[in-house]
C-alpha cells in the first residue's frame, strides 16, 4: 500500500474553485500561480467537463496551466449542492499536493471553498492589534 507523502515531499498547489470559462477569463492570475511554482488545481461544475478536458490541451488556452481537475455535481439554484463534491476533491489533493490556498471564482462556489479552507486548515487570519492568540495567558499589567 503506498504512503503517503509527507508535506515538505508534496508539491505545493492552489486550489480554484468556479465556472472553467470564468477560470480562464483571468489568465494573469494563473499565469501569477504558475509563476509563483503552484500547481492550480481547478474544482469546477461537471457539466463543463467535455469543453474542459479538450481545451486544456491546447497550450494556447489558458486552461493548458492548470495541473488537476475536479468536475463536481451540482446545481448553481441550489444552496450547498457543491458542498460535498468540492470538499472531497481537496481532501482527495492533500495526499498529493501541499495546499497552501483556495480560492472562489464567482459567487456559488464561496461556501465550498470556505468549507474545504476550513477542512484544510487553512485559515490563517492575522493576529489583531491587542488580541491574544488563543490558548496564551496575559501577562499581568499588559492589558
Amino acid at each position: 500500500m503506498d504512503q503517503p507523502q509527507r508535506r515538505e515531499q508534496r508539491p505545493p498547489a492552489f486550489v480554484l474553485a468556479g465556472s472553467f470559462l470564468v477560470v480562464c477569463r483571468s489568465p494573469a492570475y494563473l499565469d501569477e500561480l504558475a509563476r509563483r511554482g503552484l500547481k492550480i488545481l481547478l474544482i469546477t461544475p461537471a457539466g463543463a467537463r467535455d469543453e474542459t478536458l479538450v481545451r486544456a490541451t491546447d497550450p494556447a488556452h489558458p486552461a493548458a496551466g492548470i495541473h488537476d481537475f475536479a468536475f463536481v455535481e451540482g446545481d448553481p439554484g441550489r444552496d450547498g449542492s457543491f458542498v460535498p463534491g468540492a470538499v472531497a476533491a481537496a481532501l482527495r489533493w492533500r495526499e498529493e499536493y501541499d495546499i497552501v490556498g483556495a480560492c472562489a471564482v464567482g459567487e456559488t462556489q464561496v461556501e465550498p471553498v470556505g468549507l474545504l479552507a476550513d477542512a484544510l486548515g487553512l485559515w490563517r487570519a492575522p493576529p489583531r492589534a491587542g488580541a491574544t492568540p488563543p490558548g496564551t495567558a496575559r501577562q499581568k499589567g499588559t492589558e
